[in-house]
C-alpha cells in the first residue's frame, strides 16, 4: 500500500477508521502526505468516536488552519461549503 497515496485520498481520511489510518501516519514521505497526515493528528483523540460527518468537519477546520487547500477543496466540492463538510 502506498501510504501517500492514500494519505492524500481525502475521502478515504473522513470514511476509514482510524485504526486503519495511524498506522499509515508516520509512513508518509511527500510534502503533501506529511501535511494530510499532520492534519490528521492535529485531532487525532476526536476521530475514533466521530461519525463521517463529523470527521468531515473537524478535519476540514484542521486542514484549513494547517493550509491544506486539496482537503479544504474537496470538502466545497462534496460537503457542499469551504470545507469538508460544510
Amino acid at each position: 500500500m502506498d501510504a501517500d497515496a492514500v494519505l492524500r485520498n481525502c475521502a478515504y481520511l473522513v470514511t476509514a477508521a482510524p485504526a486503519e489510518v495511524l498506522p499509515l501516519l508516520g509512513q508518509a514521505r511527500s510534502r503533501e502526505a506529511r501535511l494530510a497526515a499532520a492534519v490528521y493528528r492535529a485531532t487525532l483523540w476526536q476521530h475514533r468516536d466521530a461519525s463521517a460527518e463529523v470527521r468531515r468537519q473537524v478535519l476540514s477546520l484542521d486542514a484549513a488552519r494547517l493550509g491544506d487547500r486539496e482537503c479544504v477543496r474537496f470538502g466545497a466540492d462534496h460537503g457542499g461549503g469551504a470545507g469538508l463538510g460544510d
